[in-house]
């Protein structure tokens, strides 16, 4: 059962001659068990000889006694292998893969890399269920990517590969509800992995970044092209009967940080960001005891917080639970934490951080306001951002954009 804390666990099992099978092995076949089901089970693999000389194939089993699941010859993928777990005292029917990265010729060691686990009965975030159970019959599971040391050249192959699964899914379902649902009138579908990327590379992907900058910036264009595999199976379908018109777009762009530059602890996209603030003396933290390096926020001396990428939140008596700000000095305060925040240079490179800053009126002109939003929305120079929410539209950086894309093809579109 997947992680939804993306942990990785490493296991180490030793190769040793086969016991008490029912199937009759190849000679010289070797074994060795791996956990599965959070560790509550285990299953079998064994490492065999295809050519009779070098070891190079591996062969999965759930015991020793049930049928071969499926095989793999290093650098390939199995198909995908069918078992049944114990969840909750139930049966559950689950599938995974396996990817063989490599095998000492003569069958000393071996390493592979197994999937996250499909539970292939659940379809609660599929409606109605029964498309999800029509998808896994006629179109199969589908792989969550990899993300086994993905900063290695080997590491991020693998990556690579899952996601040119993970698209080839996307394109099978996308055939099979065509096929069943014929009188669609609007289809539309995400593809996350472009972001992911982004996301993991784009602040090493440029030149003095990192010692392999090369190679991930291959990896960012790698991925577009794997994603653009969608967007052809789709055009090929469709686009070029004439009927149907194409809408590619895109709800942001990505841009890497400068070399040099590391954001100082302002604007966070998945939380409170305290550093720039407590240095101002807007955000007083406490430490937590017992854990290094947490802090919590002491709301009695606290005047404002940075919360959610881009704004900043008065502490305001008679709005907020903690309040200590009194109505009347609203507006000065904005103002005085505006003109710090501008004043604000990285310790590190005396380069201004914040590209601007807006009070809660000001930023309607750029589609913020309202009660949900911050009291203050700032955006920080392009030299300092963290891929995208940081900076503003249009801006770029070393050959990288954040403006939107938005590409129109097809039926009833002018030229």
């Amino acid at each position: 059962q997947a992680s939804k804390e993306d942990v990785i666990d490493q296991v180490y099992s030793p190769l040793k001659e086969p016991k008490a099978w029912s199937a009759d092995l190849p000679e010289d076949a070797l074994e060795f068990t791996y956990p599965v089901n959070k560790g509550l089970e285990r299953h079998f693999a064994v490492l065999s000889k295809s050519d009779g000389q070098t070891y190079d194939t591996l062969s999965f089993y759930a015991d020793r006694k049930s049928a071969k699941m499926g095989e793999a010859k290093v650098g390939q993928w199995s198909d995908w292998l069918y078992a049944t777990f114990n969840i909750d005292d139930e049966p559950t029917p689950v599938a995974y893969k396996m990817r063989v990265i490599d095998i000492a010729p003569d069958g000393r060691s071996g390493r592979l890399y197994m999937s996250h686990t499909n539970i292939l009965d659940q379809f609660d975030f599929i409606y109605p269920p029964a498309v999800g159970q029509a998808l896994l019959e006629h179109v199969g599971p589908m792989l969550l990517h990899a993300t086994f040391q993905r900063y290695t050249e080997e590491g991020s192959q693998i990556m690579l590969e899952s996601f040119e699964q993970l698209i080839d899914w996307h394109i099978r379902a996308a055939r099979y509800l065509f096929s069943v649902y014929d009188d669609w009138g609007l289809f539309y579908t995400h593809l996350h992995p472009i972001d992911l990327v982004n996301h993991w590379y784009i602040n090493e992907a440029i030149e003095g970044s990192h010692p392999t900058w090369q190679h991930n910036a291959y990896v960012i264009e790698r991925i577009y092209e794997i994603c653009d595999r969608f967007v052809e199976a789709m055009a090929d379908d469709y686009l070029a009967a004439g009927e149907s018109t194409f809408f590619i777009t895109s709800d942001h762009g990505a841009i890497p940080r400068s070399v040099g530059c590391h954001n100082p602890g302002i604007s966070d996209l998945s939380g409170i960001n305290c550093k720039v603030m407590h240095d101002l003396g807007y955000t007083a933290v406490l430490p937590v005891p017992g854990m290094d390096k947490i802090w919590m926020i002491d709301w009695t001396q606290t005047k404002a917080i940075q919360a959610r990428s881009s704004h900043i939140y008065i502490n305001l008596i008679g709005r907020d639970p903690e309040g200590i700000v009194e109505p009347q000095d609203y507006d000065q305060l904005v103002q005085q934490i505006i003109s710090d925040l501008y004043a604000y240079r990285d310790p590190q490179t005396g380069g201004r951080v914040v590209a601007f800053a807006m009070t809660r009126e000001e930023m309607e002109s750029v589609g913020m306001g309202g009660e949900h939003c911050g009291d203050i929305f700032f955006q920080l120079t392009k030299d300092y951002g963290e891929e995208h929410a940081h900076a503003p539209s249009y801006v770029t950086n070393h050959g990288y954009s954040l403006a939107c894309l938005c590409m129109m093809a097809g039926n009833g579109l002018k030229q």
